[in-house]
């Protein structure tokens, strides 16, 4: 019967595998099949190797090669057969590397136990087996030799070796019976362990295995091994909502510093893919200066003035609900808050942030529709002053980044005030439109401010609704270099949250 079995792709990852018999020395079985997948070129191609007391037999297909190992005593009439017919099953089901891992595939596992089923399994006679005993050439083939076995049609010509004394042939082999039954039908040598009279046998050969070792487990990583890896992290991206520019420039940071990299094992490429990707992009997010309302209210104090933070945005983004969860996370945290009714455009703003206010049993002061949000902004940071309230809150009217009358008014706020900081309101379900908007506000402040200010911080809405598609944080920070401060994540007033980097790294690619 069968031992093992596993389906590699020649990219370097190990897609599926099963093994039916424990098997000790597992490095030494994932070297061979890594073998394979570096030495096998055509596209469709079908050989067998005897290793140890092992028989190897693979079928190689496009990108995907198929293993199997059992025994060398063990005969299989139609093997195959059944590597053809597994290859059609695993093909049919199969799209790209990255994909097929991230998903349970119960259909396939149930036709390999199919196919299991129809094996013609056998044993070699006394004779053959005794036969088999004594050609196991491995150890007598140089480097060359061996890898020459995979690359071209003809068989190897055996070298001769000393006859080995015969030994008893097995009596039987009913692998029905019990594991304690199968572990006494193993000797000593039925492994793919290095034991310590491998190692001088080893030695004795002039460190031939060695050197087979360094040349497949030292790979050097090349453009062509990453880039169809690459290519699906890429489109992995760009479905969790980051803009295909961004997405292809931290691509591309990626492929350069992966290039010339020395991986060892034979799953690794994709590891080594993925762990570059996740410091690139926590690199992205965080921000070179962090954002620390509460020390910064510390400071203020100390300094005895008031802390100011003004919110803006563009129209139904959430910026007065936003306000309102702020306020109470300040006053749960002993801040004396008020609020400002800036948004002196929009008809019933004033009325719905003072629902906010008297829920929220804050003060707000407003001076009508009409005024001047600049002026309205200083009245409020006076009476703040001369009431002892530590910060204030400026909500201002949503506005699109091309109306230039709102987008100046902002600018003269702004300005003439001073605020600690500006922080901007966006929606975690647009991609490049919330660049775009970022980008035209923090432009706009910052070509009109003297000293030049722009956006201090950035805060995302609706991040509850998006799952995975939080791509549109990483393309706002990575394009304007300006850190996020909030996610908002629900419509409570306790649905705030600080950005944890790592948390959206592993959405990203998960």
């Amino acid at each position: 019967m069968l031992d093992y079995v596993s389906i590699i792709h020649t990219g370097g990852v190990v897609l599926w595998k099963h093994q039916f018999q424990p098997l000790k020395g597992d490095p030494l079985l994932n070297l061979f099949t890594e073998d394979l997948s570096t030495r096998t070129n055509a596209d469709s191609n079908s050989d067998s190797v005897k290793k140890g007391n092992y028989i190897v037999k693979w079928l190689k297909h496009q990108s995907i090669i198929i293993t199997v190992l059992y025994h060398h005593f063990v005969t299989i009439s139609n093997i195959n057969e059944f590597l053809n017919r597994l290859m059609r099953e695993f093909m049919a089901g199969y799209t790209d590397p990255v994909e097929w891992m991230q998903e349970q595939h119960p259909e396939f596992n149930e036709k390999f136990r199919s196919l299991v089923n129809t094996l013609n399994v056998g044993r070699k006679s006394g004779q053959q087996n005794a036969k088999a005993e004594e050609e196991d050439i491995f150890d007598e083939l140089d480097d060359d030799e061996f890898f020459n076995r995979f690359n071209r049609d003809e068989p190897v010509q055996e070298q001769s070796v000393e006859k080995k004394p015969k030994v008893d042939p097995i009596a039987s082999l009913d692998y029905s019976k019990s594991e304690e039954h199968i572990e006494s039908l193993r000797d000593e040598n039925d492994t793919f362990e290095l034991d310590a009279d491998m190692v001088v046998s080893i030695k004795k050969k002039k460190g031939k295995l060695r050197s087979l070792f360094s040349r497949l487990t030292n790979r050097i990583l090349t453009e062509d091994m990453i880039e169809e890896p690459l290519a699906t992290f890429e489109g992995i991206l760009i479905e969790r909502n980051v803009a295909a520019t961004v997405a292809a420039e931290i691509i591309e940071h990626v492929k350069a510093e992966l290039i010339g990299v020395r991986v060892g094992s034979f799953e690794s490429i994709r590891t080594a893919i993925k762990d570059v990707l996740n410091r690139e992009i926590a690199k992205i997010l965080t921000p070179s200066r962090e954002i620390d309302i509460m020390r910064e209210v510390t400071l203020a104090r100390q300094e005895n003035r008031v802390l100011s933070i003004v919110m803006c945005g563009v129209n139904g983004v959430g910026k007065s609900t936003t306000l309102a969860k702020i306020a109470y996370w300040l006053s749960l945290n002993d801040v004396s808050v008020m609020v400002a009714a800036c948004d002196t455009f929009r008809s019933g703003a004033i009325e719905q942030l003072n629902k906010h206010c008297r829920a929220l049993g804050l003060e707000m002061f407003d001076a009508g529709y009409g005024k001047d949000p600049s002026h309205v902004t200083r009245l409020a940071l006076q009476h703040a002053a001369s009431n002892d309230i530590e910060v204030v809150l400026v909500d201002t009217a949503g506005r699109m980044q091309d109306n230039g009358d709102l987008m100046n008014g902002l600018y003269r706020l702004v300005q003439y005030n001073n605020p600690d900081f500006v922080f901007f309101v966006g929606e975690a379900l647009v991609g490049n439109d919330g660049i775009d908007q970022l980008r035209s506000f923090d432009g706009y402040l910052k070509s009109k401010t003297q000293p030049v200010r722009g956006v201090n911080g950035i805060i995302l809405t609706k991040v509850d609704t998006i799952d995975e598609k939080i791509g549109a944080a990483l393309s706002m920070v990575h394009e304007t270099k300006v850190p996020i401060v909030f996610l908002g994540v629900g419509q409570q007033r306790t649905d705030l949250r600080r950005l944890k980097v790592q948390q959206v790294v592993d959405l990203l690619l998960s």
